[in-house]
C-alpha cells in the first residue's frame, strides 16, 4: 500500500511540476532526474502497482481514490490532470464505461459524501 504513493512520487520528482499533497501542502521533491534507472522503474512499477491494488477485493483504493478526488474538487481548480487520472482509475475499478454525450449522472450511489451547499 505504501509503494504505491512512494513510486508515483519517485517518478514525479523527476518532472517540472510543482509537488503537493491534494493542494493541502507542498512535498519535497527526491533529487532524481528523467534519465535516471529509478524513475523508469518507479513509473512501471507505479502504474502496475496501482492497478493490482485496484483489483483486490479490499475497497480500501477505491475509497482513499474517491476521497482524493473529493478533495481536489473541494480545492476549486477544476479538472486537474490529477483529477482525470483518479477518476479513470476509479472508472477502472468500477467497471464504469465513458459517458456518451446527453448521459446524465445518475445521482444515487455515484458519490458517497453530501455535497458542499447543503453543508452550512
Amino acid at each position: 500500500m505504501l509503494l504505491v504513493p512512494l513510486s508515483g512520487w519517485i517518478t514525479t520528482s523527476a518532472g517540472w511540476r510543482p509537488l503537493n499533497w491534494f493542494f493541502l501542502f507542498d512535498v519535497p521533491r527526491f533529487a532524481v532526474s528523467k534519465g535516471d534507472a529509478i524513475v523508469g522503474i518507479s513509473g512501471e512499477a507505479h502504474k502496475i502497482l496501482g492497478y493490482l491494488w485496484s483489483m483486490t477485493n479490499d475497497d480500501t483504493a477505491l475509497s482513499l481514490m474517491r476521497m482524493a478526488l473529493a478533495q481536489l474538487d473541494r480545492s476549486g481548480r477544476g479538472a486537474t490532470d490529477t483529477a482525470v487520472h483518479l477518476q479513470a482509475a476509479i472508472d477502472a475499478a468500477t467497471g464504469a464505461g465513458p459517458m456518451q454525450p446527453g448521459e446524465l449522472l445518475d445521482d444515487e450511489g455515484v458519490f458517497p459524501f453530501e455535497p458542499l451547499a447543503s453543508r452550512q
